[in-house]
């Protein structure tokens, strides 16, 4: 079968500047301070694929916030890498961190269920 996912709202979303390549001429960012152009590529962050790991069960309200206190753990860790990235806070507006959410392998009671979708 295949894999589930859910593409994430304004918070978990695409990162917008994933595709970002300095490689053939200058370019910026309207909100982020102009950089010499030194002709090689800038690595981004990898956005984040936030899951839930573990054997196939049956996951019960309570089971959801554990996975729920977890990706917002990981969602901080990997906000403060792009704050170190990019060098200023505000310049993070508007930046997505997260790719997508995998909910596979798992079978969800309706509050579990209610409780993750008002988490993304």
């Amino acid at each position: 079968k295949s894999q589930a996912s859910v593409t994430a709202s304004p918070d978990i979303d695409l990162l917008k500047v994933a595709a970002l390549s300095l490689d053939s001429s200058p370019m910026s960012l309207p909100h982020l301070p102009s950089l010499p152009y030194s002709g090689e590529k800038i690595k981004l962050p990898a956005p984040l694929v936030l899951s839930v790991y573990g054997p196939r069960e049956v996951v019960d309200i309570h089971r959801a916030k554990e996975f729920i206190s977890t990706w917002k753990q990981e969602l901080s860790l990997k906000r403060n890498e792009f704050v170190n990235f990019v060098g200023n806070k505000g310049a993070m507006e508007g930046i997505r961190i997260c790719k997508e959410i995998h909910l596979s392998n798992k079978c969800y009671s309706i509050d579990a269920a209610k409780e993750i979708a008002s988490f993304i």
